[in-house]
């Protein structure tokens, strides 16, 4: 696997493990059973859109964030955004994907464009008693060696596989790459990652990722950029782009 992470916190900081995924696929159910009862439900800074914040189970020192639904990036809803603005702002150290069994398609092509911000991942199937009930079965440990990071099948509401999640976050790692663009816009994608780098780095997410994001204009990173020193070069070629694009 990639890039493997430990949960190790640097001296003073909170870090931040998040649950991500698609609306209806059991994170709040999954959130609960990592964390217990002591919750903090509350609008995510600068939206309307309530976020649960809470220390795990399995290491208090740090903060387990339930994500409000993302159906895709870049981020569109007032939900995706505030996702969007977690991603941007928090400590973020490690991803928790959840994902639908019974929709393995759906599952991966948001697993494809997490995978581009280079954030420590690890995967939960969850809600395989109902993808069985449908005569559908996912190896998890074939769709992890295949993805390059941990996938541990759950059923939250019933507390199955929690443990086994717990247990692989410390292996999490950074998925391999899911997706080709074509030559054109690949061209586009290095020139504005290599503008961030080189202006505006972000601490933790990949540059690169940024930049398809940018590119696809999704208002939280464009606003996150503009706030940057130094980003006015950056801007200036996004602003050129997506003239071009139209």
């Amino acid at each position: 696997m990639n890039h493997a992470v430990s949960l190790a916190s640097p001296s003073g900081a909170l870090r931040t493990l998040a649950l991500v995924g698609h609306p209806n696929v059991g994170k709040s159910v999954l959130f609960h059973r990592l964390t217990g009862t002591y919750v903090t439900v509350s609008n995510y800074p600068g939206t309307t859109v309530e976020v649960s914040r809470a220390a795990p189970r399995f290491d208090r020192e740090a903060s387990l964030l339930d994500t409000p639904g993302v159906l895709a990036l870049p981020s569109r809803s007032d939900d995706e955004r505030a996702t969007m603005r977690a991603l941007l702002n928090e400590d973020m150290r490690t991803l928790i994907q959840v994902g639908d069994a019974k929709n393995l398609r759906r599952t991966l092509n948001l697993t494809a464009l997490l995978a581009e911000l280079g954030v420590p991942m690890v995967m939960a199937l969850n809600m395989t008693d109902e993808a069985k009930a449908r005569g559908v079965h996912v190896d998890a440990a074939a769709l992890g060696e295949a993805l390059g990071v941990p996938v541990v099948a759950t059923i939250a509401t019933g507390g199955e596989g929690v443990a086994a999640l717990t247990d692989a976050l410390p292996h999490a790692a950074v998925p391999a790459p899911l997706l080709r663009y074509d030559p054109v816009l690949e061209r586009d994608i290095v020139r504005i990652e290599q503008l961030i780098l080189g202006t505006c780095p972000h601490p933790r997410l990949a540059a690169r990722g940024l930049a398809i994001l940018a590119i696809g204009r999704d208002p939280e990173v464009e606003a996150w950029l503009a706030a940057q020193p130094r980003s006015e070069p950056l801007r200036a070629a996004l602003a050129e782009l997506t003239a071009a694009i139209g």
